[in-house]
């Protein structure tokens, strides 16, 4: 485990969410609670988008939906 953080979701609908991020060195965990909600490869993170105003941040996946944080430091 690289990366470990209790973060906000925010939905496409502008909805706050409270999930738990980690980042390994293969693959980026989003967990609900103790359930596992989303799992990204690494690899497939084509850009990381970071606010310069706010800790909002954005991973582009291609072939999936973007993940759209707040609260990353």
């Amino acid at each position: 485990m690289l990366y470990y953080c209790k973060i906000t979701k925010l939905s496409r609908f502008n909805f706050s969410l409270s999930r738990t991020l980690i980042v390994t060195t293969e693959h980026i965990y989003v967990f609900e609670g103790n359930k596992l909600n989303r799992k990204h490869k690494i690899t497939n993170i084509s850009a990381v988008i970071k606010s310069t105003k706010s800790t909002e941040m954005v991973l582009v996946f291609p072939m999936a939906k973007d993940l759209r944080l707040n609260g990353l430091e």
